[in-house]
């Protein structure tokens, strides 16, 4: 899913553009919901602030901790002019709002080209706590390749089993 915050949808007001999108019917809320419902993985294939608002820093906090809260897999920020600007590297008018995402994300879009504005030096974002998982225990693997090849189309095999038994949304989703 894509979402951008886009002033003359929203609003220039972080805060009252944040709750819109997230809150949105089909918003961010309600991906988060509806991936969870279904064991499935989050990703924000691309998003982004304008690339002009120097007041981004609260929308960028709530969004890292969206992703955070959420668990999503991953984040792909929208560093572009092209059919909507979301260009933070290189625009001097969003200096405020391109060093909150420096400071929140890291330097994990495309480093500045030029511009006159003041640009942040690399730094390293906030560690994202990761669950624990338990040690699963692997099997041997037989010392023949075939049986080694067999032993793991089972295994596969048993995972889309036990995959298969939850339910299954409706195919239109």
């Amino acid at each position: 899913m894509d979402h951008y915050w886009k002033h003359q949808w929203e609003t220039t007001n972080p805060d009252t553009a944040w709750g819109k999108i997230y809150n949105a019917r089909f918003g961010l809320k309600w991906q988060a919901d509806f991936a969870d419902q279904r064991g499935k993985l989050k990703e924000a294939s691309e998003w982004a602030i304008p690339g002009d608002t120097k007041v981004g820093r609260s929308y960028l906090q709530r969004m890292r901790q969206h992703f955070i809260d959420r668990e999503y897999c991953a984040a792909g920020y929208w560093d572009s002019e092209k059919d909507t600007n979301g260009r933070l590297s290189d625009n001097p008018a969003g200096d405020d709002s391109r060093k909150a995402f420096v400071e929140l994300f890291g330097l994990t879009y495309l480093p500045a080209k030029g511009g006159t504005g003041d640009h942040p030096q690399p730094s390293n974002p906030a560690p994202v706590p990761t669950p624990q998982q338990p040690e699963v225990q692997q099997p041997p693997q037989p010392a023949d390749p075939v049986q080694a090849l067999l032993q793991a189309i089972h295994e596969g095999a048993w995972a889309e089993r036990r995959v298969s038994v939850r339910p299954r949304p409706p195919s239109w989703m």
